[in-house]
């Protein structure tokens, strides 16, 4: 038995302990409910985020603009260093998502609110991934964001194609832009969203040279779509075509915030890449998280192939046309007689008073017509700069004056044909399968054509008398002997056929640089060509087209000197025979006079039948003479369209 000393240090230490245990209980039921400091809550977000792969989503990639690379890896397509929180946030998603939780949820309010103006779609889309508030951390909030959208109070979303402007470099495939308009007040007085280069460049062949090589910054831009409007429907003579889009309210508000996120920043403008319609993919992604645009286009991006990828995808709820003030007179004017024509110049230009049609025109109907047709004719001479404003208004508003004075509102109200739909067109690129004879040589032809349309194309959707076609490449396999050769390759090849009548004179005008084969001396050697040429174009019956040009063309061959430079001329017709079938038939005629002197005659006969829109058989004879050598050649090829 214990004694009464012992008894009393076995209690003492089992007093001990049990205070030891209510201390160190106590102490980790504190340190358990205990709020954490904002350096160890963040740094639970950022292990959170790491665990929940937030870098590698493709929402993230989206938001900052992030592309694989064939290396390994992803790569920012924003070049503007101000758009990154780490410092090889360009080059590294993960180190990027990690600063910017750490800027926008640190124990500075101040960064934090700063980053929050900065990128409020980052911050919306890490608050719904992360749930700050959990951990106890304050979510910033940016007024000024919440202001502007609270002020613009945007209702819908429309992406816009105006068509293809073939004057100029910089629109030869069109454009796209985002329109958002505003709950209160008209279409035209919202505001439209544009990608474009930042140059003052005048010169077309620069600008596409430097555009082709990502010479210029292109910075995203907000401007009233009235703007936008004037400059591709009145100025440039350019349709357009609006595709409302079924974005939610929650939806535009995202790709609202990531617009705010791109104001002032910079990304290198590409041409055929990095272009106005592939920079607004990452927009309309961010609006919708999942659609992943980005991701259905091909490496080089064209503004209708845009337009077929949104309506494809069911983005699409409603469709507008609006025609140009050029498409308008010419559908105003077509139902003239030929002395109506002349009254509308003559009003125009000042030469007959409009207040007194009763002298000048037949009828009261005929007289509004007249007058209506010319209020657009002055409108597009105005537009397009050749009459100034001084004299512009008071003929304008003198036959406004005169066109109220007949009333009848009802007789200006005028159907305009609605052409087809540009997405409902054939793809721009193309693969074709030929077989054919060249001087009685059998041969079969691959060719493929990454964009966009030429001649013997179907024509829905398009620009009649245009063809734009770029890196076009074609392979030959001739049957004896049997041997594979490049034939051609059109590194660009361009021809604008626009028909002139009393109202518009545009100059038809072509250029092609590439390489093909041509005979000499009982052989096809391959020479390189730079032709360019301009002229006229009329309309014919039945949707037709004719053309007489001046050319030029200078190549290098195996000729000796290695080099020759033509002129002469080219003329031609393109004919649609019903919906199907088109033919083309030209003639062409060049004297080299410098460097190895020769000439060269040729005729060609072509004819198209659309088997599908995306399917056309096409037949094709030519007869050419150069270097003193007769060929003869005809193809039959399958065209398949992507």
């Amino acid at each position: 038995m214990a004694s009464a000393s012992g008894r009393e240090s076995i209690l003492m230490r089992a007093a001990v302990a049990s205070a030891a245990a209510v201390l160190f209980f106590s102490g980790a039921l504190s340190a358990a409910v205990s709020p954490a400091s904002p350096e160890s809550a963040v740094e639970l977000l950022c292990r959170r985020a790491d665990d929940m792969h937030l870098a590698e989503s493709p929402y993230w990639h989206t938001l900052g603009h992030y592309r694989k690379r064939l290396t390994g890896g992803s790569r920012s397509l924003v070049d503007d260093p101000d758009f990154f929180l780490a410092p090889n946030g360009k080059n590294d998603p993960h180190a990027e998502v990690q600063a910017t939780i750490r800027n926008l949820f640190g124990p500075s309010a101040e960064q934090a609110a700063a980053t929050a103006c900065r990128f409020p779609a980052r911050l919306a889309w890490l608050r719904e991934q992360l749930d700050p508030e959990a951990a106890g951390i304050s979510v910033p909030r940016c007024e000024a964001f919440e202001t502007l959208l609270a002020n613009i109070d945007p209702v819908s979303v429309t992406l816009v194609f105006p068509t293809a402007y073939l004057n100029s470099p910089a629109s030869l495939f069109g454009h796209t832009l985002l329109h958002i308009r505003s709950r209160s007040g008209s279409a035209l007085l919202s505001n439209a969203v544009n990608y474009a280069a930042s140059t003052k460049e005048t010169n077309g062949l620069i600008f596409a040279f430097k555009g082709i090589f990502g010479l210029y910054p292109g910075y995203y831009n907000v401007t009233p779509y009235s703007r936008k409007i004037q400059q591709y429907n009145d100025i440039d003579q350019r349709d357009i075509w609006e595709y409302e889009l079924t974005f939610t309210p929650a939806e535009i508000r995202r790709m609202m915030a990531h617009i705010y996120e791109l104001r002032g920043i910079y990304s290198d403008y590409y041409f055929f890449t990095e272009n106005c319609s592939y920079e607004l993919l990452f927009v309309l992604d961010a609006a919708r998280p999942g659609l992943q645009l980005v991701d259905r286009v091909r490496p080089w991006v064209i503004p209708l192939d845009t337009v077929k990828q949104v309506a494809k995808l069911g983005l699409v709820r409603h469709v507008t046309y609006r025609p140009s003030k050029a498409t308008c007179l010419r559908d105003m004017a077509q139902n003239l007689s030929p002395k109506a024509q002349n009254q509308v110049i003559a009003l125009a230009n000042g030469d007959l008073d409009p207040g007194k049609s009763a002298v000048w025109a037949e009828n009261e109907a005929e007289a509004i017509h007249v007058l209506d047709t010319t209020a657009e004719y002055l409108q597009m001479l105005r537009g397009k700069k050749r009459l100034d404003q001084a004299a512009f208004a008071p003929r304008f508003f003198r036959v406004l004056a005169a066109r109220s004075a007949l009333a009848h509102p009802e007789l200006s109200e005028i159907d305009f044909p609605r052409p087809a739909q540009p997405e409902k067109g054939h793809g721009s690129l193309r693969l074709s399968l030929a077989i054919g004879s060249w001087n009685d040589k059998g041969y079969e032809d691959i060719s493929l054509r990454p964009a966009y349309h030429e001649s013997l194309d179907p024509d829905e959707g398009y620009i009649a008398g245009s063809a734009i076609e770029f890196m076009g490449l074609t392979l030959r396999r001739w049957n004896t002997p049997a041997r594979l050769q490049l034939e051609r390759l059109d590194i660009i090849r361009i021809e604008s056929l626009s028909p002139r009548d009393r109202f518009i004179k545009p100059t038809s005008w072509k250029v092609g640089f590439g390489l093909e084969r041509e005979a000499m001396d009982d052989d096809r050697t391959m020479a390189a060509f730079l032709g360019v040429g301009g002229g006229y174009t009329w309309t014919l019956p039945g949707n037709g087209l004719f053309y007489i040009m001046a050319e030029t063309d200078l190549r290098n061959d195996d000729s000796s000197p290695s080099w020759s430079c033509g002129f002469g001329g080219s003329c031609g017709i393109r004919q649609k025979l019903g919906k199907r079938w088109k033919v083309k038939a030209s003639l062409r005629a060049l004297h080299y006079p410098l460097g190895a002197e020769h000439n060269r005659f040729e005729a060609v006969l072509g004819q198209r039948v659309t088997l599908r829109p995306n399917v056309a058989l096409v037949g094709e004879i030519l007869r050419r003479n150069q270097w003193h050598e007769w060929e003869t050649e005809a193809s039959l090829s399958l065209r398949l369209y992507f």
